[in-house]
């Protein structure tokens, strides 16, 4: 089972929720949340990346924002935390 997230481990500012309540009236119903994921690269070692996914995976953790929901695997997470 997923777990929940609360706004001190992610959040996303007003402008980035509005952006993503606007893209999410345009995409099929079939989409449960955008995930933030990382990959390997960038000057970092790590780049960061969003995509729609239509699954919601037991190991996720997700942030139930207003009309969507953030998704971010466990090895994201702990990227974004440093």
């Amino acid at each position: 089972m997923s777990a929940a997230l609360t706004q001190t481990e992610l959040t996303l500012t007003s402008p980035a929720q509005s952006k993503m309540n606007e893209l999410f009236r345009q995409v099929d119903e079939t989409i449960q949340g955008v995930r933030v994921f990382a990959t390997p690269g960038g000057c970092s070692g790590v780049s960061f990346g969003m995509t729609f996914t239509d699954a919601i995976n037991d190991d996720d953790g997700v942030l139930l924002c207003d009309g969507f929901k953030v998704v971010v695997d466990d090895g994201t997470l702990s990227y974004l935390r440093g």
